[in-house]
């Protein structure tokens, strides 16, 4: 019947095909730091609401450049200099600033007035310049490093600086650096971070699909040995890949986290797919069958079980929707739709083109088959003979993955997840070495009763905490109202790097306040809101983990309940980088929650499927044993759990499920057929397990070759996943014989 339509559904996909084709130039990448921040969180509703007073603390660029010889020579200073101006004129650019911009207030008797920070048009005076501005905390880290070789130009930019302007953006600031004679440079921020990540997506999706590509045509020749079979499996695949990107590109969904997964995903998937198809049809010619029974026998026994499959890869790929960040989200929901489309695609696609080829162009020579069909003998009989050592066995590997679960660490860090080989690598390293680093550590600070933000008893303890940030040594760029007053009592006194202290009582904060209230009206000082209820302290944190992080985080806390007085003023701590690192605790909730309700739907509908309580079980069990094997790997080998890496835990469940409900599946129709518990996993294991391991193989490479991904992220989660569908292959080959045997001594319906 399938036959008469082939045609029809031929054209018809071709018209699809072409359409997707001429969609894809509009696919968008796109990468935005608020997509990682976990939705429905207090602190990110707080920080919302704080941000409407003040700017966002991400807003910036920072440009640092290297003197071997030292930043202090006219030529280096000058060609500083006019970068630092003419990096002002940049649409996106609000401010710019560098050593050579800034000057200081001085005090004199007629009042104050200001000299510049580095005299460029004076050579003679660098020298005391320098050990100024060496022994000045506010200027060491952040515009200049301690050894006096490193000079930072920071860009104070628009707010949430859109992933769309962000190669505009980086491209001017390229060009006016190389104008100016300063091409070695290094970029830190957001719009920098946002160009090169976009730049490194679309390298990532084009090279992992070219490789997956050619490791599936290489895997299917070592396996079939037919130019036929390679032609069938790679057209579906790829209409398959480029219909799903069309999809993407007409409903606006673009590509971001972990956006190389998707032409892997839609490649083993389709693959997985065809591979049952072909082993069921090629089965069917072997015992004489005629290529259209062949091919209608392959529909109704294989068919119905190959989209029960895909349907629960969905599902498995669905449960990261429960996750709080929008990008697992969404790569959740793409996935689900990719292969559905896949299956939609693939298997009707596959089944036509097969019905064009005659059976000795699709074959399998003897010695090919013989081969197999020896090693799966082996198997089965193994299954039969050592029943005892493969229950201990599963009770011990169980044991070891508890174990290693056990030493899961969420102490992630940025440049854990950063390519190191690339510039947005070697720029991160540079600063983290050099200056105060990348990460922001804000304090909201909220007068409380009748005091406004800049009464003494609000800044005194802002000050205090200043010190106490200060002592924790991986906490720099301090900048608040204290950090004003310290800076005006050491111009009144001769700049004196050891003068940079609080004003000594009252008295002296209340004379200097009148200039403070001056400097705070400039645009570039945004520390006070407008009806003087909020003022914040900014500063920047060492890359030291999450988890790190949070310990500090926690002790600032404690030390506030403990010496600021909360009836003057509550301090609480926010901004992107405590919203990020709060990503550590809703990971492991996210995934217990998605896995947990994956399983259970997918046991329920195995257990609708065969009508049994006892192969739910049967079903539960070796897909359960892979996702304990893949948790204790990160326990095991060190690697942080976050964002990225929960996706492995999606991955894994929605494909290892397939191999489970088509074993089964197999396995039912024999039963109903009235052969006996023993003769339906014989044959079961004989026609199955070859197509089982067959598409293990696919997929073991086919995640492998995302080592070659220069992001270390993707290159964990390709090596993970492959490992884990090792264990897969072995919980379902190995443990799902021994549970039937177990559940069903003798077969009888529940």
């Amino acid at each position: 019947m399938w036959l008469k339509f082939r045609k029809s559904f031929l054209i018809a996909l071709g018209i699809i095909f072409l359409a997707s084709i001429a969609f894809l130039p509009q696919l968008k990448f796109e990468f935005d730091f608020e997509q990682f921040f976990p939705e429905g969180d207090e602190d990110l509703a707080f920080y919302k609401d704080f941000i409407q007073d003040f700017e966002t603390d991400n807003n910036f660029l920072l440009v640092g450049v290297e003197n071997e010889s030292g930043v202090f020579e006219q030529s280096f200073l000058s060609k500083l200099q006019k970068s630092t101006t003419d990096l002002r004129d940049i649409p996106q650019v609000k401010n710019s600033q560098s050593i050579t911009s800034i000057r200081l207030p001085f005090k004199t008797p007629f009042g104050f007035t200001s000299f510049p920070l580095v005299h460029v048009s004076e050579p003679d005076r660098y020298a005391s310049d320098r050990e100024k501005i060496l022994n000045d905390k506010r200027f060491v880290g952040n515009l200049i490093n301690d050894k006096g070789t490193a000079a930072v130009i920071l860009l104070k930019t628009i707010d949430t600086l859109p992933v769309t302007e962000s190669d505009l953006f980086i491209a001017k600031v390229d060009s006016t650096m190389r104008v100016n004679g300063l091409s070695d440079y290094h970029l830190l921020g957001r719009g920098f971070f946002q160009s090169e990540i976009v730049k490194i997506q679309k390298t990532e999706v084009l090279i992992c699909g070219i490789i997956s590509f050619l490791a599936v045509m290489i895997i299917m020749w070592l396996i079939y040995r037919k130019v036929s079979i390679i032609f069938i499996t790679l057209t579906s695949v790829t209409v398959s890949l480029i219909v799903f990107f069309g999809f993407l590109s007409v409903t606006n969904r673009g590509l971001s986290l972990m956006s190389a997964l998707y032409p892997v995903i839609i490649l083993i998937a389709g693959t997985s797919d065809i591979i049952h198809i072909l082993n069921k049809y090629l089965f069917e010619l072997r015992h004489g069958k005629e290529r259209i029974t062949a091919i209608s026998n392959t529909m109704k026994e294989v068919g119905l079980s190959t989209f029960i499959t895909s349907a629960t890869t969905a599902v498995g790929f669905l449960a990261l929707m429960t996750s709080r960040l929008r990008p697992v989200r969404e790569f959740g929901f793409n996935c689900a739709i990719g292969v559905m489309i896949t299956f939609i695609i693939a298997v009707p696609l596959t089944m036509a083109l097969l019905s064009y080829f005659d059976e000795h162009k699709i074959s399998q020579d003897k010695r090919s088959t013989k081969f197999w069909d020896n090693f799966i003998q082996k198997l089965y009989l193994f299954t039969k003979n050592n029943t005892r050592s493969i229950s201990w066995g599963t009770i011990l590997i169980t044991v070891f993955c508890i174990i290693g679960m056990s030493k899961i660490s969420t102490n992630y860090s940025i440049q854990k997840n950063l390519p190191l080989n690339a510039k947005v690598g070697v720029d991160f390293l540079f600063f983290e070495k050099q200056f105060s680093g990348f990460r922001p550590l804000e304090f909201a600070v909220l007068p409380q009763g009748n005091y406004k933000a800049g009464d003494y008893e609000v800044v005194k303890a802002i000050n205090d905490l200043e010190s106490h940030l200060e002592s924790y040594g991986v906490i720099g760029s301090i900048m608040s109202q204290a950090s004003l007053y310290k800076s005006l009592v050491m111009s009144s006194n001769e700049n004196n790097a050891e003068a940079y202290t609080f004003p000594a009582d009252e008295e002296s904060y209340y004379v200097l306040l009148p200039l403070v209230k001056q400097i705070l009206k400039s645009e570039s000082a945004i520390l006070v809101n407008s009806d003087n209820t909020k003022t914040r302290i900014s500063s920047r944190i060492s890359d030291i983990g999450a988890d790190s992080i949070k310990m500090i985080s926690a002790k600032i806390d404690n030390w506030i309940d403990a010496n600021i007085d909360s009836s003057v003023v509550k301090i609480k701590q926010t901004g992107t980088g405590l919203i990020l690192d709060k990503n550590s605790q809703y990971v492991k909730e996210n995934l217990i929650n998605g896995l947990g309700l994956s399983l259970l739907l997918i046991s329920l509908m195995m257990a609708f499927l065969v009508k049994s309580w006892r192969m739910a079980i049967v079903a539960f069990v070796p897909n359960f044993i892979p996702i304990l094997f893949a948790a204790s790997l990160l326990g095991w080998l060190g690697i942080d759990l976050e964002a990225g890496i929960s996706i492995v835990f999606g991955v894994v469940f929605g494909i290892v499920v397939d191999d489970t409900i088509h074993f089964l599946g197999r396995y039912k129709i024999l039963i109903e057929q009235k052969h006996s518990v023993e003769e339906a996993l014989h044959i079961t294991i004989t026609e199955t397990g070859r197509a089982l391991i067959f598409t293990t193989i696919i997929l073991f490479t086919a995640f492998l070759v995302m080592v070659f991904s220069s992001q270390p992220l993707t290159r964990t989660v390709g090596t993970l996943i492959s490992v884990t569908f090792i264990s897969a292959l072995a919980s379902d080959i190995l443990l799902i014989p021994v549970l039937i045997r177990w559940l069903y001594p003798e077969h009888k319906k529940d």
